[in-house]
C-alpha cells in the first residue's frame, strides 16, 4: 500500500485502535515484516492513538487456533477495553 494511502487511512482514524495481528499468520508471506508495518501504521496515526497494548498475537495463526494465543488475545483486549473505558471516564470529567 503506497505511504500516501497508508497515512490517509490511519491517519483518520480518531478513536483508540488496538492492533493485534497474528505472529505466525499462514496468509501472510514470510517476506512481509508484520512488525515494521504495524509500526508504519502507528506512526500514520494521530499520537495517543495506538494502544501501547497492541503487538503480535504469540505463536497465532490467522484464526488464532492456538490455546497460548487465544489467552493472550483475550487478556490484550480485556486490558485495552478498560483502558479505553478509563480514557472516557477522564473525558467526561474534563
Amino acid at each position: 500500500m503506497p505511504d500516501d494511502t497508508v497515512a490517509a487511512v490511519w491517519g483518520s482514524i480518531q478513536a483508540k485502535v488496538l492492533i493485534v495481528p497474528s505472529e505466525k499468520d499462514e496468509h501472510v508471506p514470510e517476506h512481509i515484516n508484520v512488525t515494521g508495518l504495524m509500526q508504519k501504521w502507528a506512526s500514520a496515526c494521530r499520537p495517543g492513538v495506538v494502544s501501547k497494548l497492541s503487538g503480535l498475537i504469540p505463536s497465532a495463526n490467522h484464526r488464532v487456533e492456538q490455546t497460548e494465543g487465544q489467552e493472550w488475545l483475550a487478556e490484550r483486549v480485556v486490558m485495552f477495553l478498560k483502558e479505553v473505558m478509563e480514557q472516557d471516564s477522564r473525558d467526561k470529567l474534563a
